[in-house]
């Protein structure tokens, strides 16, 4: 421990550590994020009916754990950090990753672990290969791609997506086609991701200036009693709690009976539903905004209550449920199987996007607004600002750059592409699990340790900042790493040819979402009065206990997981994608002839409708292989 007094060398180190251990919970994020949804639902056998069922509800399920524990975390370290000590409340959530990570491990024997690699290239180098080949074979007459692989040709280019990205189709010379289908459905994923990051930027507001806003108002419970501010954000955790149960219970089974949809509904339709209700919470905070500002009066604490805020969110998070877990079972459902983490990871990186877009935003409009002697949309003074006009921009550091600098941060914890292309084709999810949430308790750990040494002083010191820092983006590389793969993870515990197993799927990523919200909730209430009545350092350190005690738990399931075998005996799926890609670029002058006729081949499949550019590929890569790329490509439009 680090003295508290005013040297300027102790206020460095404190600064480094600060900034340190941010960093290494954001590396540990980057880490697990993406490994531990892919790794859970890994554990479902898709080719059993009941878990392939089991694995649709997955997802719900793990959002409802993941709210739940948040919630709890709120609630708790909230009251410690403020109440108690900061290095307490940065302490419990670094021995509770600790325990969780040995729970983790205690597993290791009973998981499902893919073995689809084993003797196959890595993903990503059979993915490269294929856009190098189509790139190569780019003026190959597509008579010679055919000739290349004539069995393939006639049994794939007649699938529907292989007529999606045909350049790809020319790497098929040297990539089996299977490559090239790989190349193809990466491709698919790209118009997913942009349409999607719009939702993100909305989402953005919520801890930021939402937060800001409770902070102006009456948040008096009773007399000597205040709400903290930050608590609000729980109410989005709730929802979700509330709303997952009765969605996975209620109204999946009954959209179940009308479309025979397993999941009730679409995928695309449900984030669709989440993208409008997040419209509806933006116009309802422009309106709660305007009234705030014509209640607005000189004192500190405007008299107009902090519940009004409360509606707006809980429409966030049903928003969210249907949003987000939505988001996670489109892109675990959408990619080849060996590039699972990396989908997850797509998906959030659609949340770093959009607070690095919504980042830009409040710095543009900030700048502009604030010349010729005008007051700034995001002035100080939210009593002198317009957040009624950015909010209604939306739906259709002062104040600005502290929320800059959280979308900043939220931008690289949610940009976990690291942590999904590790998993992929190296580590595997379970390894990656694990180091990453390894790197979020010593982040948290950090964190915890640079609140203890904070002095009185009123600007830290240089120490501190770093050690702040290096805290935060610790945490946030952390959850770059875990949230893609625990996800995944857990869904891959169901069997996919299972009936009952392909069921409790469709309700896993619900109730997913569910926990997570539940824990949110819970934390935000308990973590806000911690930090602000009793202790920063007990704020930061019971998340710390509770990460290290998740970290123990899911050590603990290590030996009953299923661990993907898929990967056995193939390429990096990412190098059988870019391999079709390069292949069809190669052979996009190639004539179709020479690649195969289109009456007699894989061409007249449905799949080969879409992307037909990627069939290039098809002289050198697999035709499955180029459905793999197409299949990418089909998730952009809904990022």
């Amino acid at each position: 421990m680090i003295p508290s007094h005013q040297s300027k060398d102790s206020n460095q180190l404190q600064e480094t550590i600060f900034f340190f251990s941010l960093y290494l919970v954001a590396i540990g994020q980057g880490g697990y994020n993406p490994c531990i949804k892919v790794f859970g639902a890994d554990q479902f056998d898709g080719n059993d009916h009941k878990e392939a069922r089991d694995k649709s509800s997955f997802f719900n399920w793990l959002m409802f754990g993941n709210c739940i524990s948040i919630l709890t975390t709120r609630l708790v370290s909230t009251y410690i950090q403020e109440n108690l000590s900061w290095s307490l409340g940065f302490g419990i959530p670094s021995v509770s990753m600790l325990l969780s990570l040995f729970l983790f491990l205690l597993g290791t024997t009973s998981y499902r672990f893919s073995t689809e690699r084993v003797g196959k290239k890595n993903p990503f180098a059979r993915i490269s290969r294929v856009f190098m080949e189509a790139l190569k074979n780019r003026r190959q007459p597509d008579l010679d791609i055919a000739n290349a692989n004539a069995n393939e040709t006639l049994l794939l280019l007649a699938h529907q997506s292989s007529k999606q990205f045909r350049f790809l189709d020319r790497a098929a010379i040297s990539c089996e086609l299977a490559e090239i289908e790989e190349a193809k459905a990466v491709l698919r994923l790209i118009p997913i991701w942009i349409t999607s990051v719009v939702y993100t930027i909305v989402h953005a507001q919520s801890p930021t200036f939402f937060t800001k806003q409770g902070a102006t108002m009456d948040r008096s419970i009773s007399p000597g009693l205040l709400v903290p501010a930050a608590t609000l954000q729980s109410f989005i955790n709730l929802s979700v709690v509330v709303f997952i149960p009765i969605y996975d219970r209620l109204l999946v089974p009954f959209a179940r009976s009308f479309t025979q949809n397993s999941s009730g509904i679409t995928t695309l339709q449900r984030i669709g539903t989440g993208i409008f209700l997040s419209i509806l919470a933006m116009v309802l905070a422009a309106l709660v905004e305007t009234k705030r500002l014509q209640a607005a009066r000189d004192e500190l604490s405007i008299p107009m209550s902090v519940w009004w805020l409360i509606p707006q969110y809980v429409i966030f998070g049903v928003s969210d449920m249907f949003t987000m877990v939505g988001l996670q079972e489109f892109f675990y459902g959408q990619v080849p199987s060996e590039l699972r983490s990396v989908g997850m990871a797509l998906n959030l990186s659609i949340y770093g996007a959009g607070n690095y877009l919504s980042s830009f935003m409040i710095s543009v409009i900030d700048k502009i607004t604030n010349q010729y002697g005008q007051r700034s949309w995001f002035d100080n003074d939210l009593d002198q600002a317009h957040l009624d006009y950015f909010y209604w921009l939306l739906a259709w550091e002062s104040t600005a750059a502290a929320a800059a600098n959280v979308n900043a941060w939220s931008g690289v914890s949610f940009l976990p592409l690291l942590g999904g292309f590790i998993a992929d084709s190296f580590l595997g999810r379970f390894r990656t699990i694990v180091i990453a949430y390894s790197l979020y308790i010593m982040g948290l750990g950090l964190l915890s340790f640079s609140a203890m040494t904070s002095s009185n002083s009123k600007d830290p010191n240089q120490l501190q900042v770093i050690l702040f820092f290096c805290s935060l983006y610790l945490i946030a590389i952390g959850q770059g790493g875990y949230k893609p793969c625990i996800k995944v993870f857990g869904a891959d515990q169901f069997d996919g040819n299972d009936i009952k197993d392909a069921k409790d799927k469709s309700s896993y990523f619900n109730w997913l979402m569910f926990g997570s919200c539940v824990s949110i909730l819970t934390f935000r209430l308990v973590s806000s009065y911690i930090q602000e009545d009793l202790s920063w350092s007990l704020g930061f350190g019971i998340p710390s206990v509770f990460m290290l005690l998740a970290l123990f738990l899911f050590l603990l399931g290590t030996k009953t997981y299923r661990f993907s075998t898929a990967r056995e005996g193939k390429k990096n799926p990412f190098a059988r994608i870019s391999h079709v890609f390069m292949a069809a670029l190669k052979n996009r002058t190639q004539p179709d002839s020479y690649i195969a006729n289109p009456n007699e081949t894989l061409l007249t499949h449905q799949s080969s409708k879409q992307f037909r550019f990627l069939n290039k590929a098809a002289i050198s890569c697999s035709f499955a292989e180029i459905e793999e790329a197409k299949a990418v490509l089909k998730l952009v439009p809904c990022g």
